[in-house]
């Protein structure tokens, strides 16, 4: 996709594509996208070329990479860095899926994708602070909807989660009032 003046790109290519990847970063065309297509032949060739070096981009381009080794595998990113924009700019929470419905998708990923995400680390030796969270409740009202939460991470399978009394919580959180 494309507007003018400016380059959004996504998707992967997944045809044999020969190309500079200096065309890549300029806005793509029908026209331009068939040329690139019959490039020349001292151009380098991939078999996929992964667009955005972003989390999805990097992880897709990973995940490829490990499943078919043999891939001629390429990752276009629009800046000089990876990672740039928006997944350069998160939180760095995993979350665990304490707010999704029951056996949706979304919790189900949640939950899994926390404990890979965990194995991964651990595996590769990467740190990380496992400081969890806290959710309070400063009224009647909201005490029920904290029991809510609650049973929905039961549900979902959600790791390491309970519910502490009021006195607990600046065991924790000090600044909590």
């Amino acid at each position: 996709r494309t507007h003018t003046g400016s380059m959004l790109l996504q998707g992967i290519l997944t045809r044999p594509l020969r190309c500079n990847l200096k065309h890549l970063t300029r806005q793509l065309s029908p026209t331009l996208c068939r040329h690139l297509s019959a490039a020349s032949s001292h151009e380098p060739e991939y078999d996929i070329v992964v667009v955005g070096g972003g989390i999805i981009g990097m992880a897709t381009a990973r995940e490829l990479a490990l499943r078919h080794p043999d891939l001629k595998l390429g990752v276009v990113e629009k800046e000089n860095r990876l990672a740039f924009h928006q997944s350069g700019h998160n939180s760095g929470v995993i979350h665990a899926g304490i707010y999704y419905k029951p056996g949706s998708l979304k919790a189900k990923l949640c939950v899994e994708g926390l404990q890979l995400t965990y194995e991964y680390l651990d595996k590769e030796g990467i740190p990380y602070k496992k400081c969890g969270k806290l959710i309070v409740a400063v009224n009647d009202k909201e005490v029920g909807r904290l029991m809510d939460l609650f049973d929905r991470a039961i549900h979902n399978g959600v790791p390491d989660v309970e519910v502490i009394e009021g006195n607990e919580i600046k065991k924790y959180e000090p600044y909590c009032h």
